[in-house]
């Protein structure tokens, strides 16, 4: 059985739980999700092939679709595993997962947004002070900037990991999963799903 698995992110809903709770879920979409192949990698694990989403591409000027995203997984039995299709297990509800996904990306941002810098006065005639980050080192004594000081730059965009949710139902007909809480990622991004 894969406990490794990757699906496309869709959007955040909600459920009623069996007493009547509203439960916060993100629907992740597991039906564009295919093993391409079986290979061996060495004595001791086999290395699975696994493509998500679907690119099209042109040979021979016909209209082809190949996966938008290829990654590889390693097990130690693949004698459940079928070329084309996804093995999961009968009952994934209920069970704890680590979701990793690629965060969205907000572009170069500046210190008030990054690092919530309160700003400067909005009085006294100061017209282009608001959002500004102030003094950025000190005298003459270092002359330089400290390594790691908080400024504007580049925001987002950075692999996260989430650890401990909780898958809180399969929908097996439609291939989706709704995994309670929210996960990083813009949508129809790629997410790597590890089951705990």
């Amino acid at each position: 059985m894969l406990t490794t698995f990757f699906g496309l992110k869709k959007e955040m809903t909600q459920i009623y739980s069996a007493d009547g709770k509203v439960l916060p879920v993100t629907i992740v979409d597991l039906s564009q999700t295919k093993v391409l192949k079986v290979a061996a990698a060495d004595a001791l694990n086999k290395v699975v092939l696994i493509g998500v989403g679907e690119k099209k591409g042109m040979k021979d000027n016909k209209a082809i679709l190949k996966p938008k995203f290829v990654r590889t997984v390693s097990l130690d039995d693949v004698s459940e595993i079928v070329e084309g299709g996804l093995v999961l297990g009968e009952s994934l509800e209920n069970k704890k997962v680590m979701v990793t996904g690629v965060t969205k990306g907000k572009g170069f941002q500046g210190v008030v947004k990054r690092w919530g810098f309160k700003g400067g006065k909005r009085t006294h005639g100061q017209s282009d002070r608001m959002r500004a980050p102030g003094s950025i080192a000190s005298g003459t004594t270092m002359g330089r900037i400290d390594k790691g000081k908080k400024m504007g730059g580049h925001m987002g965009a950075k692999n996260v990991t989430i650890k401990n949710l909780v898958i809180r139902k399969f929908d097996v007909a439609n291939n989706l999963l709704l995994i309670g809480g929210a996960i990083p990622g813009n949508r129809n991004g790629l997410v790597k799903i590890q089951i705990l």
